[in-house]
């Protein structure tokens, strides 16, 4: 897999890296699942092709818990919607995420990824 960096936004803590791992994120009920597009310790871009139902801006600040499926293990960690990025959007469709209450073995786990993908 090749990953880099991508460009610093300021009002991002933490720098984002591409990766492809697999997630599966559930909010409200709803199940989803796909591919990482990019990771930081604070949160994740995740792409949703093909999903029903759809995520529109309507989504934005919603709660849930995804499942990250890393080369080490699996995490689980409670999210919160930060961004939706919809097929009329310069992104490819999917949502932007913000992982909360992150336990220390979580963040741990998410830690370690993030430098064997830099």
């Amino acid at each position: 897999m090749t990953s880099s960096i991508l460009p610093h936004d300021d009002r991002r803590k933490h720098p984002r890296f591409i990766a492809d791992n697999a997630y599966t994120l559930t909010i409200q009920g709803e199940r989803y699942a796909g591919k990482i597009g990019n990771i930081s310790e604070g949160g994740a871009y995740l792409y949703l092709e093909n999903v029903t139902p759809k995520m529109t801006e309507k989504s934005l600040f919603r709660d849930g818990e995804i499942t990250l499926e890393l080369p080490t293990a699996d995490v689980t960690v409670k999210c919160s919607i930060s961004f939706v990025g919809t097929e009329h959007s310069k992104n490819v469709p999917g949502i932007g995420i913000a992982f909360v209450d992150t336990d220390e073995e979580a963040a741990t786990l998410i830690s370690q990824f993030i430098e064997t993908i830099k």
